[in-house]
């Protein structure tokens, strides 16, 4: 290592050196260019696959969410049906209250006295 740094840092050794040795440290430079690169790359797959993780997590609750929201829509719904008929029942009973209020009254009219 101490070699590369020499080599990197002064452009006159390594023309001293014979082509075998610059040959051996270019390759040693290059492997340790790769090495990093490698470790680089690891590191921006870890931090990729974290993410993934982290939107699949995301993803399922949604689903959940939106499972919970369907369900809630739905019981919603059954209770506004269910309040409707209900509304209409009463209607209809409204109704015949008033004609037989308003048969009582022409009957009470129509009574002598």
């Amino acid at each position: 290592a101490d070699f590369a740094s020499i080599w990197c840092t002064n452009p006159a050794f390594k023309f001293k050196q014979p082509p075998s040795v610059r040959l051996k440290v270019l390759a040693q430079i290059a492997a340790a260019d790769l090495q990093q690169s490698d470790t680089k790359i690891q590191c921006e797959l870890h931090r990729l696959r974290r993410q993934q993780n982290e939107y699949e997590a995301t993803m399922a609750e949604l689903r959940a969410d939106e499972q919970l929201l369907a369900v809630s829509e739905a019981e919603l719904k059954h209770e506004l049906r269910t309040r409707n008929q209900d509304l209409a029942a009463a209607q209809v009973e409204l109704l015949e209250l008033r004609r037989g209020a308003r048969a009582g009254q022409a009957n009470l009219l129509r009574a002598p006295g």
